[in-house]
């Protein structure tokens, strides 16, 4: 069952995207370098500065890229559309034009109500992180 998935989680992975890519750019720069150079004065080597300095700092442009991640990955029709070929294994994007008959006609009730059911995860990840997201937003535009 895992297996059929990975035409849809390899892609994610691996195509970053230019505005997280923008958003991190922006937010290491805004970053003193004199956090850099006082743990280096303090001995700690490159990857010890990566772990205990910038990668703390960086969480609330990590949780905003994640929270849009999410959402760009949960709400993707095309690419479960493109790789998928069995109706057992569509997301819920795709699930939901099961409800469009052939003729046009649309069983408006029953979409509307699985879309609202297709919403909650998103909503929830959104509310717990929305703190984070909202700071890694406002902090990734600053000039420091």
């Amino acid at each position: 069952m895992v297996d059929t998935f990975w035409p849809l989680i390899i892609p994610s992975w691996l195509g970053g995207g230019a505005f997280n890519i923008f958003l991190f750019i922006q937010f290491f720069r805004t970053l003193p370098k004199e956090l850099d150079e006082a743990a280096k004065i303090d001995g700690a080597n490159s990857w010890q500065v990566f772990t205990k300095i910038l990668l703390p700092a960086v969480k609330p442009v990590m949780l905003a890229v994640l929270v849009m991640a999410l959402v760009y990955n949960w709400n993707d029709f095309f690419n479960p559309l493109i790789y998928l070929n069995s109706s057992e294994k569509f997301t819920i994007a795709v699930g939901l034009q099961f409800f469009k008959g052939s003729q046009g006609n649309v069983q408006i009730g029953q979409m509307m109500a699985m879309a609202l059911v297709s919403l909650t995860p998103v909503l929830f990840v959104f509310a717990t992180c929305q703190k984070y997201f909202i700071q890694g937003i406002k902090m990734s535009g600053l000039k420091g």
